[in-house]
């Protein structure tokens, strides 16, 4: 390079400017996201105002110092640890309460349930037990009940679904006298009992197809996993009837729920009166922090049960949702074109290719005929402008080209030249396009690409006289450097340059 490259301020600018289509869009983003994160703080206070609505019409949070003033350090951990037991046991009850409003299972009536039962045989009795396990893990999956979910709108309850489908022979109750026993051993050594239970027949009878086809589609699967052993359909039958299962599951359920009551009645019962002020304060406080209902301890019998406060009339401002901030709006917009500015900026500082025409000249020494666009789009109006307040005026092309020719040819009568080879590499230009030969009489005018020139430099005992081709954006300095050093060597005499840009 014959000199350092200098920065052109004014075609950095003028090239920056250029982007306006991306600066514009870079300055649409600043706004949405700066004006979305505006709407997301708005939405953030609104929803603090509406809990803090919610906290004051409960009566707001209880001072723990009013509740604690009289009470040992051994009475606050006692009323504390009895408290963390408490988050236990509302834990557990809060899984109850969901399964027992999701489960279809705790839903049904069990006076009157729909059954399809069915019962398989297996082919190697010893492999009974097995087989049956690996019935009861395939129906046990709640994604094959999709459609059933789906048709029924069993969305919410369909992690419990496989719960309607029984695997086993189940236990047979035995009259004696007055006394009804169960008899455990009931079991055929070959057969293995499912039961699929609804509310409807219609149900029973869809849940029982997709059992029984998922069956057969697993029946490979059976079969690997259990030596050979394999299931035939023996008896398949519907009936309505008392399902005692269903009820003691419920009945289950219920006393579950109750001893969670008990302990908990108990757990505030061994408290004395200071202590169990503190503990009901460490409750209420949760129950505004957890936004529900179930929190609650009834202050007759300290069990859990619905919140049943009344809500007061209490005056919280409540701010509405800023869709649109100018501030938020300015600042996008600002943030979007200093950083796109930014980021212009250093692709022109860090591009080391040829960026215009004065580059050549100046910091290479190769004096410039003109510059050729070789841009198919066209030049908007704005870029027009913008190019002629940076002192850059687009001629017409064909005034470009008449330029070209004329210093060519003016440059070659001078010096006498006998011979000028065009050089150029871009396949999409042609010089014989651009070089009209007819204007350099008594010269003889090639056009080659590098290769064809070499070749050409190898074969001539006369020094050479050239224009090349450089392009804008294309051309790296370090080729400009190495070609130039390559002609100094060969003894080329470069006339000059034609710019593509």
């Amino acid at each position: 390079m014959k000199k350092e490259v200098v920065v052109n301020v004014k075609d950095m600018l003028m090239r920056i400017a250029l982007k306006w289509r991306t600066i514009i869009v870079c300055a649409i983003i600043g706004v949405l996201l700066l004006d979305g994160v505006g709407i997301y703080k708005s939405y953030k206070e609104v929803k603090s105002a509406k809990e803090m609505q919610k906290i004051a019409q409960k009566g707001g949070k209880i001072s723990y110092d009013d509740v604690t003033a009289n009470l040992t350090e051994a009475e606050k951990k006692d009323a504390e640890c009895r408290f963390n037991a408490y988050k236990m046991y509302l834990n557990r009850y809060k899984r109850y309460v969901d399964y027992s409003n999701k489960s279809i299972l705790m839903n049904l009536d069990p006076n009157q349930v729909y059954q399809h039962k069915f019962a398989y045989k297996v082919s190697q009795p010893l492999e009974k037990a097995d087989v049956e396990a690996t019935i009861k893990n395939i129906l046990s999956d709640n994604d094959i009940y999709e459609s059933f979910v789906k048709e029924y709108k069993y969305k919410d309850s369909k992690e419990y679904i496989s719960e309607l489908v029984r695997v086993g022979n189940q236990p047979k109750k035995v009259t004696k006298g007055d006394k009804v026993e169960v008899n455990v051993n009931n079991d055929n050594s070959k057969l293995i009992q499912i039961t699929v239970v609804a509310s409807t027949d219609k149900q029973v009878e869809d849940l029982a197809q997709i059992v029984e086809d998922k069956l057969k589609n697993s029946s490979e699967k059976i079969k690997n996993q259990n030596d050979g052993a394999t299931i035939t359909k023996v008896t398949d039958k519907l009936i309505k009837t008392v399902d005692d299962e269903i009820l003691a599951q419920q009945e289950n359920v219920a006393e579950k729920v109750d001893k969670i009551n008990t302990s908990i009645v108990n757990n505030l019962n061994n408290l004395d009166e200071a202590g169990r002020e503190y503990y009901k304060a460490m409750v209420k406080n949760l129950s505004l922090d957890e936004k529900d209902d179930l929190v609650y301890i009834d202050t007759t019998d300290g069990t859990l049960s619905a919140n049943k406060q009344k809500n007061k009339k209490v005056d919280v401002e409540i701010p509405s949702i800023r869709l649109v901030s100018k501030k938020m709006i300015v600042l996008g917009a600002a943030v979007g074109i200093f950083l796109s500015l930014i980021v212009l900026a250093l692709r022109y500082l860090l591009d080391k290719t040829l960026k215009n025409e004065t580059e050549l000249r100046d910091s290479f020494g190769i004096p410039v005929f003109g510059v050729l666009s070789i841009n198919e789009k066209k030049i908007g109006k704005i870029d027009n402008r913008i190019m002629e307040l940076f002192g850059r005026k687009m001629l017409p092309q064909q005034e470009v080209l008449k330029n070209i020719n004329q210093k060519c040819v003016a440059l070659t009568k001078a010096k006498g030249l006998g011979s000028i080879i065009f050089i150029n590499d871009n396949e999409n230009v042609k010089m014989q396009d651009i070089i009209s030969k007819d204007l350099f009489k008594g010269a003889e005018v090639k056009f080659m690409n590098n290769n064809e020139f070499i070749d050409e430099v190898a074969a001539s005992e006369v020094p050479l006289n050239v224009v090349v081709t450089e392009e804008v954006n294309k051309t790296a300095y370090v080729d400009i450097d190495e070609q130039i050093d390559f002609f100094e060597q060969l003894n080329v005499n470069v006339l000059g340059s034609i710019v593509l840009e």
